[in-house]
Formats: C-alpha cells, structure tokens, sequence
C-alpha cells in the first residue's frame, strides 16, 4: 500500500511465475548446448597404423570431428626440428587434427625436412576433409634422418581410413 492508501504492484511482481519459467528454460538450454560442445570436443577420433614388418606403433593420426577449441604447445629448444617450425607457422587455435610419426625425428634436416612436415599435413588433409592449416604435425626417433614419407603416406592412408570415435585410447 501507498501512504495515500492506493495498491501499488511491481511489473516483476505480476510477472514473477514468467521470469522464473524463464530463468528455468535459460539454464536448461545453456546445460545442453554445453553438453553438446563437451561431448563434440571430446568426441575425439583415432588410429594407429601397426606396421606389420616392425609390429610397433608408428603413426597415428588424431582428430577431432567439428570445431572445436584447440592449443598447441611446443619447445623451448634453440634448435626446433621440422615440425615444430611448421607447426608454429599455425593459428593454434584452429587446430583440428595431429599427424604423429615415430622413429624419425624429422629434426636437423634443413628445408628438405620443413618439405616433408609439410607433406604430412597435406597427405592428411584431405582424408581427413580438413584444409592443411588444420593439420599439426609431429615426429619423434633419430635425429639427423628424415622420415620416410612413402611409408609415413601410406600409415597416413591406412590411418585415415580407420578413425573410430572410440580411438582415443588407443592413441
């Protein structure tokens, strides 16, 4: 009541049941579009290419299906191999997929070696229906050799072919 005696309402007072229906529907929506990225971002695929002669994991391709956040975090070192002077080149945060390689470095190999991290990343592209600037690269192994990029190609390949939403462990 007013001092003059008059009824006085608040607008958010007649409309309190509205505001808390609306309240209800906003943090519903939120808690499944937050689902949705949660699970789209972790909705990782993988595979890893067995090379029969060495029966060792060699390859594995990592991707993620849809945009998703992304970060890359690479050395300190003075001397960088390959890879990670390519990869530096990207915008990290539109990273989609990585290429990993094992038992070469790809490190101490001059421009022949940037030429074959950069080969990587377009081999995967488009198996993966990604552009090569979605693509990281990474190598681990010898320093001093360069990969072998017919067989590096064909785990690519075979890898591609053979990404499973349940990968992930396996990578």
């Amino acid at each position: 009541l007013a001092p003059d005696g008059k009824l006085v309402t608040v607008w958010k007072e007649l409309t309190r049941e509205l505001f808390a229906a609306l309240a209800l529907q906003k943090a519903a929506l939120f808690l499944l579009l937050g689902l949705i990225v949660l699970v789209s971002t972790f909705n990782v695929a993988s595979s890893l290419v067995v090379l029969v002669r060495e029966r060792r994991r060699d390859l594995g391709v990592l991707a993620a299906e849809g945009a998703v956040a992304s970060a890359l975090v690479d050395t300190r070192n003075a001397l960088p191999s390959a890879p990670v002077i390519r990869n530096r080149g990207l915008d990290r945060a539109r990273l989609r997929a990585v290429v990993v390689n094992a038992g070469s470095a790809n490190a101490a190999t001059g421009s022949p070696g940037l030429d074959d991290a950069e080969a990587m990343a377009r081999r995967a592209a488009p198996r993966l229906g990604l552009l090569p600037e979605e693509v990281a690269v990474s190598s681990t192994g010898t320093i001093g050799d360069r990969i072998d990029l017919q067989r590096v190609g064909a785990g690519i390949d075979a890898a591609a072919a053979a990404l499973s939403p349940d990968g992930g462990a396996a990578f």
